[in-house]
């Protein structure tokens, strides 16, 4: 049988503590979420471990077009993106409730979610909480948000580069 040191006392003191606070001996926690880093997809912020979905593409969109993405989260998350206008116009990137996606595309009055949406931009990078739901984001080149294409009677197409993650 092994003599009980002060050196291996202090050792076994350390695991049992890391054990209790979820985190094995040598992983760091570095936003004190309870999952160590290297397991969390996010290690800096406490709200969210785990990436859902990750979307990241370049789009050309024709003027008065636009594109859109269904977004589910089933927990409270956050919707995260970030979009540069490589060629065209400024445009418009809005986010909404799945319901009404319909309202937009017939130019009925919308309700957007202030805090996730960018009007008018060449480019932005976005966060924000959700609720569980089912969201949509529209990179928008229409005149249905405040930007608006060019009065030159020209195809105004806007290419796009972006990537949209959400997260739980």
């Amino acid at each position: 049988m092994k003599q009980l040191t002060r050196r291996r006392a202090i050792h076994l003191g350390t695991v049992a503590v890391a054990g209790m606070a979820g985190c094995p001996v040598g992983q760091s926690d570095r936003d004190n979420d309870g999952v160590p880093d290297q397991e969390d997809d996010y290690p800096d912020d406490p709200a969210v471990q785990t990436q859902q979905r990750r979307i990241s593409d370049t789009r050309n969109i024709e003027e008065d077009n636009w594109r859109y993405y269904d977004l589910r989260l089933t927990a409270p998350g956050r919707i995260m993106y970030e979009f540069a206008v490589e060629d065209g116009p400024a445009i418009d990137v809005i986010v909404i409730d799945q319901a009404e996606y319909d309202a937009f595309r017939n130019e009925s009055p919308i309700s957007p979610y202030t805090d996730l949406t960018e009007l008018d931009s060449t480019g932005a990078t976005v966060r924000g909480p959700v609720d569980s739901g089912t969201y949509t984001l529209i990179l928008d080149n229409s005149n249905r948000g405040a930007a608006e294409p060019p009065a030159n009677l020209s195809n105004d197409v806007v290419t796009v580069d972006f990537t949209i993650e959400t997260a739980q």
